[in-house]
């Protein structure tokens, strides 16, 4: 499920979702490669957000090294790559 964040730990469902298959697609492909991933993604940009409150996505998911993610995102991140990939081969 989709939510947003609130700065005071909360935490909303989000019910309508921009290009919804796509999501879908993605969460579909990131439970292949592990089917924890999205839970400790959660985990940790609800870690991040507990400590922070100027923010952008790549601060959280980024270590700010060169295409270096932290290690709760790498699943995402090579997941999210092998989609690029197949697309572009599929062309």
């Amino acid at each position: 499920m989709l939510v947003h964040f609130t700065i005071d730990s909360g935490c909303i469902p989000i019910d309508k979702q921009a290009r919804e298959d796509q999501l879908n697609e993605y969460l579909s492909i990131l439970n292949k490669y592990d089917c924890n991933a999205e839970r400790v993604a959660r985990v940790a940009i609800r870690r991040h957000l507990d400590t922070h409150t100027e923010f952008t996505a790549a601060w959280i998911a980024c270590t700010g090294q060169k295409d270096e993610w932290h290690s709760e995102f790498e699943t995402v991140y090579f997941s999210l790559e092998q989609v690029s990939i197949d697309r572009q081969t599929r062309t």
